[in-house]
């Protein structure tokens, strides 16, 4: 793996635990928008892993379409979901709107399945 890659990689996990020890001290809208930061970061590092530099973009199914990654339809839903609440997360209007629909079981499915999708990209990058 190039060097450049490697360095999106470290960004990417560094963020997956944040997301989850945000998880667990009860900050489920900020674990939320790392949990989208470490997926986008991911599939930043497989672009680069391919010579291409990476858009400054936050669709994940866009960076995904660019890695050339092969989603099913539960990733695709998840990376979509994901790249909505980054967007609404990060407004006050937004946070207090869907922070107040994520409920811990929800949010926990997301932590859960971005683990899955996380997992896979690294295997992806290898």
């Amino acid at each position: 793996m190039s060097q450049p890659a490697r360095i999106w990689q470290q960004f990417a996990e560094a963020d997956m635990a944040a997301a989850e020890t945000l998880m667990h001290e009860g900050h489920r809208a900020h674990a939320l928008v790392l949990l989208q930061q470490a997926i986008e970061k991911m599939l930043k590092a497989l672009i680069v892993e391919s010579g291409e530099q990476p858009p400054k973009i936050h669709s994940l199914i866009r960076l995904a379409d660019l890695a050339d990654m092969a989603l099913t339809d539960v990733q695709r839903r998840l990376l979509h979901e994901l790249s909505n609440l980054y967007v609404l997360l990060r407004y006050p209007e937004g946070y207090v709107e869907a922070a107040g629909g994520i409920d811990e079981a929800t949010a926990e499915e997301y932590v859960s399945a971005s683990r899955e999708v996380m997992a896979w990209l690294r295997e992806q990058l290898v």
